[in-house]
């Protein structure tokens, strides 16, 4: 049996999945014209991610008599390499129009980003100034990040997290996760850590202490590293914001202190009266104190990378002309120690005048240096990851060519000399006929025999090893008529033997029509010859359910097995029965492997003398 291990690219591949899948805003990975959405983007096209599959029926669906236009600036943005971030247009489900921002990059698999840009909140104008601030730093605040070990040491957290659970990062970076989970136990902990290492990612809920004391519910994203050993976890706190709100109502100087723990920091321009407000966090992040400059538009702008400025003004200036409701942004600002810091900027227009233009601007700055160095350290490994996969897929190649050779070989190198042994024998036994004596002729037919069942082995061995090498090409397959015609085969082949056939009707699967033949050939063939000492043979072909999973089975009155044995029933050349009965011990490893290569289980149970029954899946794409 074949016991490779998966290909680099399909491991990548499926990392990728994961990682899409576990992010929270909308997502979508694209390998050459497929498509992969996670469940963000489910929720922002109003789309299952079924009936987007490919690039074409994307582009169609959700830009309509627009998809052609769409589809060339794609091409060339995903041609170099996503050089910036796009605004598109698309169409939900429901008919609704929403305005996307799109963000791609690019390493022989693409992954996009897609943020609703859409739909503003919902400001009143009486709204107090303290709490409209709070709102929307709320809003704008990523979610907290950790890295775990194997034995729940936090060996990494962001800031978010830090203010989500109440601690500083010198706290957090000394403490395990046993000391925040507020309902696992450690045994618990460890059990559950030892189910996501399997699984390879999870998204669950639980609760957690904070350092005051009060448990709160979060959601946690979370992923096995590896190569790290390590866990990387998003989380979320879902617990009701009510008690947020009421609280950031009840007193400024609440809202005062949570503007002083956030590390985003905050700002709010008044256009109308030239007046603002920086956060002590919008200072620190750039190593500044308030009284070092004013909180003004000018004060931004002279900080202003010079190579970013005029396009960070006009993004603003989008916004405040009202051609853009919502605006974000990513520039270099200058810190005090002279030192360029990468923000990211977002912002809204609160109030507008009668003719559009917005009366007061507020929104956040991230501090995204770290994060940009992080994706240069990325862009290396990603270099170095195509480089070792054009490697090894050379090296697969060569493994590949040197497998047809040796088939090749097996083929015609070793048949000759069968040919010419079972030829030879037969006509020393034709010729000298009378002269040969009666135990040499039964040495005679012994080497024939022998020789045929070397031939015989010759061709499974060739069959078992050709199930690797095809293409595999899945389609709807009506199994029952398969069936039927498997068996009216088998029976023509021993028109002597009385076999009661038993096929269920209607049954269909997505599978290789000529792989999922040989599969019932040989369970149906093993079936047939596992009854040839039982008087009236009764051989079934049917299906059940069970966790919603459709399963396959092949069933017989025969000979049995001792279940005691059965793990060596796929094995290639293992065979329970030893010589009672004719074959190879090649049939059930060539089933294995075609069922494996569908993505399927294949299992078996039996009684010695009671029959067998052979079951597999087929999972749908």
């Amino acid at each position: 049996m074949n016991t490779a291990p998966p290909s680099r690219d399909l491991i990548d591949l499926d990392i990728l999945t994961t990682i899409v899948e576990c992010m929270p805003a909308a997502a979508v990975l694209i390998e050459d014209e497929r498509v992969f959405c996670n469940r963000g983007t489910e929720v922002l096209t109003g789309y299952r991610r079924d009936e987007l599959p490919s690039l074409e029926v994307w582009f169609r669906t959700l830009f309509g008599s627009e998809h052609e236009r769409a589809r060339v600036l794609f091409d060339a943005d995903r041609a170099a390499g996503f050089p910036a971030v796009r605004r598109e247009i698309i169409t939900r489900k429901d008919g609704s129009r929403r305005l996307v921002e799109v963000a791609g990059s690019a390493c022989g698999q693409v992954i996009c980003y897609l943020h609703d840009i859409t739909d503003l909140m919902d400001v009143r104008l009486q709204l107090q100034e303290y709490a409209e601030r709070y709102r929307i730093m709320k809003s704008t605040s990523m979610d907290g990040f950790w890295v775990v070990d194997l034995h729940g040491s936090i060996v990494e957290v962001n800031d978010a997290c830090c203010r989500i659970l109440g601690y500083s990062r010198e706290e957090l970076l000394a403490m395990s996760i046993h000391d925040i989970d507020a309902t696992e136990s450690v045994e618990e902990t460890q059990e559950h850590i030892r189910n996501i290492i399997e699984q390879g990612s999870e998204r669950f809920e639980v609760r957690h202490r904070r350092k005051d004391g009060a448990v709160i519910d979060v959601e946690v994203s979370t992923t096995f590293q590896p190569a790290s050993r390590c866990f990387h976890a998003f989380i979320r706190d879902i617990s009701e914001r009510r008690q947020t709100e009421e609280a950031l109502r009840k007193s400024e100087e609440r809202f005062r202190l949570a503007m002083e723990a956030t590390s985003d920091g905050i700002w709010d321009w008044n256009i109308a009266s030239d007046s603002g407000y920086f956060s002590p966090s919008y200072y620190r992040i750039l190593g500044y104190e308030p009284e070092d400059f004013p909180p003004s538009a000018q004060a931004w702008i002279e900080l202003l990378h010079p190579e970013d400025r005029e396009r960070a003004i006009r993004i603003n200036m989008d916004c405040f002309e009202g051609r853009t409701q919502y605006f974000q942004a990513e520039f270099r600002m200058k810190a005090k120690d002279g030192s360029w810091r990468w923000i990211l900027g977002r912002g809204s227009a609160v109030n507008r005048d009668g003719r559009g233009k917005a009366l007061r601007l507020i929104g956040t700055h991230q501090d995204i240096t770290d994060r940009k160095q992080t994706e240069e350290t990325i862009g290396k490994l990603n270099r170095e990851l195509d480089r070792r996969v054009m490697e090894r897929t050379a090296q697969l190649e060569e493994a590949i060519r040197e497998q047809e050779a040796f088939s090749y070989s097996v083929s015609h190198d070793l048949r000759a000399p069968l040919r010419h042994i079972n030829s030879y024998s037969t006509l020393v036994i034709e010729d000298y006929d009378d002269q040969i004596p009666v135990e040499a002729r039964y040495y005679l037919e012994r080497i024939c025999t022998a020789s045929g069942k070397m031939g015989q082995l010759i061709d499974d061995l060739l069959e078992l090893s050709r199930v690797g090498r095809v293409d595999l090409r899945k389609d709807t397959v009506n199994l029952s008529k398969k069936a039927a015609a498997v068996a009216s085969m088998l029976q023509e082949a021993e028109p002597y033997r009385a076999v009661d056939w038993v096929i269920a009707g209607d049954l269909t699967a997505q599978a290789d029509r000529t792989l999922i033949r040989q599969v019932l050939l040989n369970l149906m063939g093993n079936a047939l010859k596992y009854t040839a000492r039982t008087p009236r043979a009764r051989i079934e072909v049917g299906s059940t359910a069970a966790d919603g999973e459709t399963i396959f089975f092949v069933r017989d009155n025969g000979a049995g097995f001792d279940m005691a044995y059965g793990n060596k029933l796929f094995r290639p050349f293992q065979r329970l029965h030893g010589g009672e009965f004719p074959g190879t011990g090649i049939g059930l490893a060539t089933v294995q492997r075609i069922i494996k290569r569908h993505g399927g289980r294949v299992w078996a149970e039996g009684e010695v003398n009671g029959g067998a029954t052979f079951y597999f899946t087929l999972p749908e794409d």
